[in-house]
């Protein structure tokens, strides 16, 4: 378990320059620290008492106000995933979102809205995502908070929760456009795109990858409209999809899942691609076991043998961004924070990704040297054998503090509310 805690040291001090002080050095680490720890729940109440803290005034003080660029440190962290994938002959970066269920109204940007975390409308807040995937890594590298018209469209909610006055709405498609001009900017450019029928609709993030010469899988609704021919009207692709030859269909594994091969029928259609270097086509899967369909607008940028089976396997690339999810949120914490404004949720993201990318660049290395554990089984065996063990007395003292808090903040309460306090 040693080779989590090198690397996670390592990744640390090549972070060293981004903080201020070497007081803010110590509490991030401190706070990656607490993510990969095995603690019932992560909030910087938890985290502070397990780095010994006698309080969380500091911790919360370094993700409120403290002197540090978050967006540094996760370019760090996403240079650090793109050197373990770099030579990587299929470097798929994949786009998603997730929801954080919240109560109240004044953590940055909440509002009742669907989120796929609980299968329906719910208070929550929403953020992109995006994921490095090859067959053998997955990385969460980078993210975008999404800010619903609601809070934009109000000046001093967004004042309250800290959010610069350079930040406008941006829808999601939006959000991943900038994710994807952020990535190439530094060099780290995919060999493919992929995401959920959300971002499939973009088109101008699919020129965009087609101008940069990269190939993409986009799913897309069965009504999305598309040209086979440019003199031909659009139509829907379900119904383009009735219109594949037989001999265009074949049986072929999207990748290994969680219980073996997953085999489907593919279809493939080649599209009007007037305007393009290369080819942009329609490409269908087919469940035949629950006879549903799936479609995916695909371009690749040569046309060559063998390019409907590398959009088969981008296509099942994009499945790991959900496990990448499960394992930030269930094992460091990425939706347990109970900050409110903008500065410090983003902070939270960005330690949290931090320190998945550290532990998934130690398990790789640990797979080298033999280890069979999967990367969910290193993160909580890493967990336990590092939480904190502290003497009965320091637990006492922070059993002591948190009653004199939760009194004080009662009171507080009642004051506010110009009420009495009951007896």
């Amino acid at each position: 378990m040693s080779i989590v805690r090198e690397v996670t040291a390592e990744l640390l001090g090549s972070c060293a320059g981004l903080f201020g002080r070497i007081e803010s050095r110590r509490l991030a680490a401190d706070a990656v620290a607490g993510m990969q720890a095995d603690l019932s729940r992560k909030n910087c109440w938890s985290i502070a008492k397990n780095a010994g803290h006698a309080d969380p005034w500091r911790l919360q003080h370094f993700f409120n106000d403290g002197a540090w660029n978050e967006d540094a440190v996760r370019d760090r962290a996403a240079q650090a995933a793109w050197d373990q994938i770099a030579c990587a002959p299929e470097r798929v970066l994949v786009f998603d979102e997730t929801g954080d269920l919240k109560k109240g109204e004044h953590t940055v940007g909440v509002q009742r809205q669907y989120t796929g975390t609980a299968g329906r409308i719910e208070n929550a807040t929403v953020t992109v995502f995006a994921a490095w995937a090859t067959p053998e890594r997955r990385f969460l590298i980078d993210y975008e908070l999404y800010l619903p018209e609601s809070w934009t469209s109000d000046p001093e909610r967004m004042a309250e929760a800290g959010v610069p006055d350079s930040i406008g709405f941006a829808t999601k498609l939006v959000q991943a456009e900038q994710i994807l001009a952020r990535r190439v900017a530094a060099g780290e450019v995919p060999t493919a795109l992929a995401g959920d029928a959300v971002y499939g609709r973009s088109e101008p993030l699919r020129r965009t990858a087609e101008t940069t010469g990269i190939a993409y899988v986009l799913e897309v609704g069965k009504d999305h409209q598309a040209q086979v021919d440019p003199a031909i009207e659009a139509e829907r692709v379900d119904y383009l999809a009735e219109e594949i030859p037989t001999r265009n269909w074949s049986t072929r594994s999207a990748g290994a899942g969680s219980r073996g091969q997953r085999w489907y029928a593919w279809g493939y259609l080649t599209l009007d691609s007037s305007g393009a270097e290369g080819e942009r086509g329609l490409l269908v899967r087919w469940n035949r076991r629950k006879d549903e369909y799936a479609y995916y607008l695909t371009y690749l940028p040569e046309r060559a043998t063998g390019g409907l089976a590398r959009l088969i396997r981008v296509a099942g690339l994009r499945w790991p961004i959900e496990t990448t999810f499960q394992d930030a949120k269930g094992c460091f914490g990425l939706d347990e924070h109970q900050m409110r404004k903008w500065t410090s949720v983003r902070r939270w993201i960005t330690l949290a990704l931090f320190a998945a990318c550290a532990t998934a660049i130690a398990h790789r290395s640990a797979a080298t040297l033999g280890s069979r554990l999967t990367l969910t089984g290193l993160a909580r065996l890493y967990g336990e054998i590092t939480r904190a063990v502290h003497p009965d007395e320091f637990h006492n003292h922070w059993s002591e503090w948190i009653c004199d808090h939760n009194e004080q903040a009662r009171r507080s309460h009642y004051q506010r509310r110009g009420d009495h306090q009951p007896s």
